[in-house]
């Protein structure tokens, strides 16, 4: 049996091609050195480990690559010193551990946060439209395909031609979320295939909702499609992708060798890359409380450089670094 859903119909004129490049371009403009993280945005000096960061490496990666792999590493790192796990709903788009639970936002120290989709009750497909996105992609890749539908249909039918009025629209001040568009995009594109008419929507107002100036995406907006809101990383980030799933993609095959070093230093293979091997080996190394906020420090300067000179060169680096120090 094919399910129809006929979308409301409304026409917005004076739309501009959203612009992928200066996008990317506001995304490396949040990124501090210090911390080899991106920051919330301009405005709040908040640096979420996810989704932020996460979603900012991929869109990163051939923009910025050396950006792309300090951020990467900053997680690893994180997640390491603070024994944190990842459990986030963006899984189905990250091809990570997927959670669905209600989130909690932790602080981890200072100006570092993250999302633990870890609380009580499960969120629901009905209830909020990103989530019945993102579970949509979810049962797509785990192959339960009527509950991708039901899932995804149940989203669909929260737009109401301008965007989606689901149970958060109300406590965001009767504001539309511009990411949840955004999802839409993208678990149409991934889940669905062929939903022209969903791409043409979702793209005039996420064309619409980018800034001329910086290029970031605005969170939220008004009937009309004024903006009433700030940019951000995350909202940008999931624009970003929705103009672009090839991002989405693995990236270059992984050589046996890496594969190896991976499985022998206990990283996981959707975490196996050289910033990843990089982190397990420095953990290795011995250092004191003391040293540790120089050698990351030190660690993201290396960084930069690692795609050009290799993990071996990087970790001698690294190494000598320490070394030195100790020579004081």
């Amino acid at each position: 049996m094919v399910i129809l859903l006929v979308l409301p119909i409304q026409t917005f004129v004076g739309i501009s091609v959203f612009d992928l490049q200066k996008a990317q371009s506001y995304i490396k403009s949040q990124y501090n050195a210090s911390l080899g993280l991106v920051r919330e945005n301009e405005h709040i000096e908040k640096y979420w480990l996810w989704s932020d960061n996460e979603l900012a490496a991929i869109v990163l990666r051939d923009y910025a690559p050396a950006i792309s792999g300090n951020i990467t590493s900053s997680v690893l790192a994180y997640k390491e010193v603070h024994g944190i796990e990842f459990r986030s709903a963006y899984g189905a788009i990250l091809g990570k551990d997927t959670a669905f639970l209600a989130p909690i936002n932790k602080n981890i120290t200072d100006q570092i946060w993250y999302t633990d989709f870890s609380g009580d009750g499960e969120l629901q497909c009905t209830d909020y439209a990103d989530i019945a996105f993102l579970k949509a992609i979810y049962y797509y890749k785990t192959g339960d395909y009527a509950k991708s539908t039901e899932c995804y249909l149940a989203g669909q039918r929260m737009f109401d031609g301008t965007g989606f009025k689901d149970k958060a629209y109300t406590e965001d001040g009767d504001r539309y979320s511009t990411y949840k568009v955004a999802l839409w995009k993208i678990a149409a594109d991934l889940a669905r295939g062929d939903e022209v008419d969903v791409a043409k929507r979702a793209t005039e107002i996420l064309q619409k909702m980018q800034d001329d100036e910086t290029g970031g995406v605005y969170t939220h907006y008004k009937s009309g499609l004024i903006p009433d809101s700030q940019t951000n990383t995350e909202t940008t980030s999931l624009t970003i992708i929705a103009f672009d799933s090839s991002l989405l993609e693995p990236k270059t095959p992984l050589t046996m060798e890496q594969l190896k070093e991976c499985m022998e230093l206990g990283i996981e293979e959707q975490d196996c890359a050289d910033a990843a091997i990089v982190q397990k080996r420095i953990h290795k190394i011995p250092v004191s409380n003391e040293e540790r906020p120089k050698i990351v420090e030190q660690q993201n300067q290396i960084n930069n450089s690692m795609y050009m000179v290799g993990i071996g060169a990087a970790i001698a680096s690294i190494i000598a670094f320490i070394t030195l120090r100790r020579r004081k």
